[in-house]
């Protein structure tokens, strides 16, 4: 079965009121795991062993997405999964172990170290039935760009004593910031080298990964927020973790944006979907929160990365979300970190058999993603090359428009912070 739709925005009012294509996957996606080329996919759709959805293109007789039934590209991946396929393995042994993630073994690996370098979120995304707030009245006194809401705060003589509505610009993306950045804080750099052998490539590619205030994207696919149903499963994701920030991602505050607020999440999916950027500029109006309105159950999970917060709630009718065109923020751009973590999935990855590659890229610029993307890919290929002794493969990656696909996706990681397993 083929349908077709005029426009993105289409195919997601349509797969939130029918279940024709509550699970799918992109051309891309299908190729991938199936390890056939896009063409072959395309012939499978043509012949009708698997289903599809179009999106029409700007112009007449254009196509710009497909669409597959997710279930169709598993049932066929897993008749051709190999015998002794060592991700496989990993998959079966580690991942489906839950009880592993929470092991002294795991947080001193390299995984284990990035996903604790999120935990400060794991008290925001509670629920907002679960989330104690002290007071809910409106203050008056915090500025409305990014860059001096930040200095402000850094130089309030005290933290706010009740959560206050804000309205902010700066530039958006769908990434929580690992590391504030070599000159704001000390690093655990060292400590880490102390303790695991590496080589000076690798050293050094940790280091400056660690230093240079690096976002990962814990989300599960936005568009996928849609595709599955009615909507995403608020209670499972009840926040959208992003960022808010100016001139480069070091400089920014987490934003959590309610998953209810299914106008906004399509709002972001219709932005991402034309592939022209992976941030942008927005105006933002949400409640400003400090840690310390949290329980004391929830602080003892909140790390020290981030003392305030920006929600936007699913109740509040005047929180909203605006994008803003470039010359409204008058900013050049938003820089920040492309990068992939590389390990050896034949056993458990340690720093001393993963790799940390990255590149600077503008994300407001898709030309500039590309350019260093392609950066990127040959670093990649240099160090594999330089250690075919391990079965490297990619654990991790920044922002889904990375090729690959990473051994821990953005859904297991986001089921990490809320002690899931």
């Amino acid at each position: 079965m083929k349908i077709s739709f005029a426009s993105f925005s289409e195919f997601l009012r349509y797969t939130s009121n029918h279940g024709d294509f509550r699970d799918c996957m992109s051309l891309d996606e299908a190729s991938k795991m199936l390890g056939v080329s896009r063409q072959r996919v395309s012939q499978l759709v043509d012949s009708g062993a698997i289903d599809a959805v179009f999106i029409e293109g700007p112009t007449p007789n254009t196509i710009s997405h497909v669409f597959v039934k997710r279930m169709d590209v598993l049932l066929r991946s897993k008749s051709g999964a190999k015998a002794g396929n060592p991700k496989k393995y990993f998959n079966n042994r580690v991942l489906e172990n839950s009880e592993l993630m929470f092991t002294e073994q795991f947080r001193n690996s390299a995984s284990g170290w990035l996903m604790s370098r999120t935990e400060h979120l794991s008290p925001f995304l509670l629920p907002e039935d679960d989330f104690r707030l002290a007071s809910l009245q409106i203050g008056k006194t915090s500025p409305d760009k990014i860059k001096n809401l930040l200095s402000w705060l850094a130089e309030l003589p005290a933290p706010l004593i009740e959560p206050e509505l804000v309205t902010i610009t700066g530039h958006f993306m769908t990434a929580t910031l690992l590391s504030e950045g070599l000159w704001k804080k000390e690093h655990d750099s060292s400590i880490i080298i102390e303790k695991n052998p590496m080589s000076d490539l690798q050293r050094w590619l940790f280091v400056g990964f660690n230093s240079w205030a690096p976002s990962i994207d814990l989300n599960p696919c936005i568009s996928g927020f849609f595709i599955n149903g009615s909507g995403v499963d608020s209670k499972k994701y009840p926040y959208l973790s992003c960022q808010i920030g100016s001139d480069d991602e070091a400089f920014s505050i987490p934003l959590l944006i309610s998953t209810e607020r299914k106008n906004i999440l399509e709002i972001i999916a219709e932005e991402f979907s034309e592939k022209k950027h992976y941030a942008f500029p927005v105006k933002v109006r949400g409640l400003l929160v400090h840690k310390n309105l949290l329980s004391i159950e929830e602080k003892k999970l909140l790390g020290n990365n981030y003392d305030y917060c920006i929600k936007i709630m699913a109740q509040e009718n005047d929180h909203n979300f605006i994008p803003l065109s470039p010359e409204k923020v008058q900013s050049s751009g938003y820089s920040g970190y492309i990068w992939i973590c590389l390990g050896d999935i034949s056993k458990v990855p340690t720093f001393s058999n993963t790799y940390w590659c990255f590149e600077h890229t503008d994300l407001t610029n898709i030309n500039s993603i590309k350019y260093n993307m392609d950066s990127l890919e040959r670093k990649i290929e240099y160090i594999r090359n330089e250690s075919k002794e391990l079965d490297l493969s990619i654990l991790h990656k920044s922002i889904p428009i990375i090729e690959g696909s990473p051994i821990y996706s953005s859904e297991f990681f986001y089921d990490f912070l809320l002690n899931k397993g």
